[in-house]
């Protein structure tokens, strides 16, 4: 992946806001899930990536409103 050391940065933040990371004084992240649930998501997700990395891929680069239009749509009456 290419990115800036910016992009990157704000990501480890966001992830360690969200309970996934750590960090220590230094700035060195690690994995550290903040609660079993979120263990038991991250894990759901890896296994989904190694079983469809494509389909993941897509979805985290997707669009919001697409993943909420997609979703609307799936409700919608087709006529015959």
């Amino acid at each position: 992946m290419r990115a800036s050391t910016i992009v990157i940065r704000d990501g480890l933040v966001s992830l360690s806001r969200a309970g996934l990371l750590q960090s220590d004084d230094g700035g060195v992240f690690r994995y550290a899930p903040g609660s079993p649930r979120l263990e038991a998501l991250a894990e759901a997700l890896a296994n989904a990536y190694r079983e469809r990395p494509l389909t993941v891929t897509r979805m985290v680069f997707e669009d919001a409103d697409d993943r909420l239009r997609g979703f609307a749509d799936a409700f919608r009456i087709k006529k015959d």
